[in-house]
């Protein structure tokens, strides 16, 4: 990259021409070089968190039917509701894990207290997740601004390491800087406000998902969990059937 900046600041060709019809490439290209480590840092971040996006799309899909079942089931049909997150013991969704967790919590300790935590354990597990995406964000948007910040840097070494009066050798020099600072700018601000939109779907979705399993333990709580015993009983049965 330093030869080409340095090349650039040889070359005795005209300035480039950035009037109308400058596209957005002969722009960037202006950042000799520093444009492609930035763009690639877009296009990572913007990566990273279209696939957080995706994933907890597919996540909402693939719970949905138990979501909007068991809030048709009625309050007094709590044995209906078990049978329901039973049958639907799915891992591979948020809502799933809520529904077995607290089952198997309550079906071995019972406590309101005990729910109340198996709840929360399952939705930090996810936000955790979030929080290590939105960590590598913010470090993509720093770093592009850092980038950003060392093409200003060596657009100024290369304006006044020349000790040229060229007017080809100055712009090159400013080009450098002004682009490559405006490039890393950009790209910053765009991976915030990508990140700052997912997050709040993130935080609203586990918002809902939050009340239906609160809305969960609220009804097995007003039921007692079955003796060992009588889990036996019906796994025998359920094995003779």
């Amino acid at each position: 990259m330093t030869g080409t900046i340095f090349q650039v600041a040889d070359t005795s060709s005209a300035a480039p021409d950035l009037g109308a019809g400058t596209s957005f490439l002969r722009i960037a290209g202006q950042a000799q070089g520093f444009e492609w480590p930035i763009l690639a840092i877009l296009l990572f971040g913007v990566f990273l968190l279209a696939t957080w996006v995706i994933r907890q799309l597919l996540d909402r899909r693939s719970s949905r039917a138990l979501v909007e079942e068991s809030w048709g089931i009625a309050d007094d049909d709590t044995a209906g509701l078990i049978r329901l997150l039973e049958q639907n013991a799915n891992p591979d969704n948020l809502s799933g894990r809520v529904g077995v967790s607290l089952l198997s919590v309550w079906r071995t300790e019972g406590g309101a207290v005990a729910l109340n935590y198996e709840l929360a354990a399952v939705l930090s597990g996810v936000e955790a997740s979030y929080k290590r995406v939105q960590r590598m964000v913010t470090f993509l948007s720093a770093a592009a601004g850092g980038i950003g910040l060392l093409g200003t840097l060596v657009g100024i070494y290369v304006l006044f390491s020349s000790g040229s009066r060229s007017p080809q050798i100055i712009f090159a020099g400013i080009a450098l800087a002004v682009v490559s600072t405006l490039l890393g700018i950009v790209v910053s601000i765009i991976l915030e406000l990508l990140e700052s939109i997912t997050y709040a779907w993130v935080s609203r979705y586990l918002e809902r998902v939050k009340e239906w399993g609160a809305m969960i333990r609220f009804r097995l709580m007003n039921v007692s969990p079955p003796t060992n015993l009588e889990l036996h009983e019906r796994d025998t049965s359920a094995s003779l059937g």
